[in-house]
């Protein structure tokens, strides 16, 4: 995506791996086998949640390039309904903290929001229709609404967290960012 360099909503991007899932989709779609809404619909994967296929670097140098080697929960569900992974979106350090690269896609002058703003960011630029982050206290609500996204902030143990980074048990819940309440 040309503005990517300047908005910096993704950590990590595998375009030829989500080419050939895509591809995949696309068979199974003229064979009449399609899995289901999801199948070929690109994502984005907040960076501290766990993929087989790409690292969880939590924007820490400590884990450049670390991989558990497995994917979280919301993920391998996500791949069981054909859905497509594009890459990693920014975090601050550990999800904590101090802003991540990533700028507002309406004004890059401008911050976009919080821990789950890669994911946000990609979404309301248009990078990918659908996206997953997660919140503690406000990491989607807030960056939903800076960069102008619907987005869903699951109760409390409405979706298990296995395979993702989590600052608080008791408050940490998955959410996903989408261009429209619709989608």
């Amino acid at each position: 995506h040309e503005k990517e360099r300047f908005v910096r909503a993704f950590a990590y991007i595998d375009e030829e791996a989500a080419r050939l899932a895509a591809d995949d989709s696309t068979e199974r779609y003229r064979a009449g086998r399609a899995f289901g809404p999801l199948d070929g619909c690109p994502f984005g994967i907040k960076d501290t949640i766990e993929t087989k296929d790409m690292p969880m670097q939590q924007n820490a140098p400590l884990f450049k390039g670390w991989s558990g080697g497995r994917d979280a929960a919301c993920v391998w569900a996500l791949r069981q309904g054909g859905g497509v992974t594009l890459g990693k979106t920014q975090v601050p350090k550990y999800a904590m903290g101090k802003s991540p690269p990533t700028r507002n896609p309406f004004d890059t002058s401008r911050t976009a929001g919080g821990s789950s703003s890669g994911s946000a960011a990609a979404v309301g630029d248009n990078m990918v229709p659908l996206a997953f982050g997660t919140q503690t206290a406000g990491s989607v609500i807030r960056p939903a609404s800076f960069c102008g996204t619907a987005a869903y902030k699951c109760t409390l143990g409405q979706f298990g967290l296995a395979g993702v980074k989590m600052v608080a048990q008791s408050l940490d819940s998955l959410g996903v960012f989408a261009r429209s309440v619709a989608d």
